[in-house]
């Protein structure tokens, strides 16, 4: 037997799996509609020219009322708990599983020809294609959410935030929720980018994303040795003031060899590479409290990592034990750890 509807359900909407349905709800909505009267409607009048409503009529109306919407508010708590709550309960679970198997993918030595080979199935089972140059996580979300695009797009900027965050994926059903669900995390972010920093908080996002970028570029284990020379911009200018933190590559794809190949090293200089720096820094959304969780928690994480010099080790703790700037946490406790 079909369910009915109760006209608040659209009719495009699909249909939620068995096991979200509670197999008593049908029984509970024939019972009402059922003994549902019409009759409560008809009014009886006691004269031509008198329009009025017996009291005893208007009395059972009332009852009738009342009882059918303490009946709907029931079937409404019931439909709350067992199926909008059970099925983002399901949903942020499914979101976690999905972050956990990209952030694997990218951190596996074949992570590209994962990805391809997972692209490719994904067009031959769908009929759509996915850019080649999507991220593990756009690729997972997008194949695991076939039905609706626009959702799965939506799924995949809570999950970059979620990575940005440096969050683990059991983190992530208990981190949406807290948030007030996967609208109020993009809402946040549109009301971040509406409002306008301060010259203070500009400069204190500029320094942090450099911050950032430094320790990524400690951490990763990707690396690639380039005997070309460097073109170092305002050679004149490069004293310590001026002395750029990172060496920019400018590379092209190449479709013959699937590779990047690399056309020219730069060394910007600092005014320049701040420039660089504020267009990366400008498409993040973050505040700077945010990008400055986000160093923190990273840097912590690099305490563990072996091919991390024990001076750098040093200097991190020596930042993590001090209170964090922009943000209101408490310093990180963090143990110096003994050599053999």
């Amino acid at each position: 037997m079909q369910p009915k509807s109760n006209g608040a359900i659209r009719s495009s909407t699909k249909a939620m799996p068995v096991s979200m349905l509670d197999t008593d709800l049908e029984d509970v909505t024939d019972g009402v509609l059922e003994s549902f009267d019409l009759s409560a409607f008809n009014p009886t009048f006691t004269s031509t020219r008198a329009v009025s409503i017996r009291p005893s009529s208007v009395s059972a109306a009332v009852t009738d009322f009342v009882k059918e919407t303490q009946e709907l508010s029931k079937l409404g708590a019931k439909y709350e708990i067992e199926v909008v709550q059970r099925g983002n309960e399901q949903l942020y679970e499914l979101l976690a599983s999905v972050y956990s198997l990209a952030l694997r993918i990218e951190q596996h030595a074949q992570s590209k020809q994962v990805l391809e080979a997972i692209g490719k199935d994904y067009t031959e089972s769908s009929g759509a294609k996915l850019s080649k140059n999507a991220t593990a996580l756009s690729v997972i979300t997008r194949y695991v959410i076939r039905t609706d695009k626009s959702s799965a797009t939506r799924y995949t900027q809570v999950l970059e935030i979620m990575k940005r965050e440096d969050r683990a994926p059991q983190e992530i059903p208990a981190q949406i929720r807290s948030r007030g669900g996967l609208s109020a995390i993009q809402k946040s972010q549109a009301e971040t980018v509406a409002n306008k920093l301060s010259d203070s908080d500009r400069k204190a996002r500029l320094k942090l994303m450099r911050e950032y970028m430094t320790c990524m570029g400690i951490a990763t284990k990707n690396g690639f040795s380039f005997e070309g020379s460097i073109q170092q911009f305002k050679a004149q200018d490069q004293t310590s003031n001026e002395s750029a933190s990172f060496t920019v590559f400018i590379t092209l794809w190449d479709e013959a060899s699937g590779q990047y190949k690399v056309v020219q090293g730069c060394d910007l200089g600092k005014s320049k590479e701040d420039q660089l720096l504020k267009i990366l820094v400008e498409d993040s959304n973050r505040t700077p409290a945010e990008i400055e969780r986000v160093v923190r928690s990273l840097q912590k994480r690099m305490l563990s990592l072996s091919h991390v010099s024990d001076a750098t080790k040093d200097s991190y703790r020596k930042a993590l034990s001090a209170a964090p700037m922009h943000g209101e946490e408490e310093p990180i406790d963090v143990q110096a750890e003994e050599k053999p």
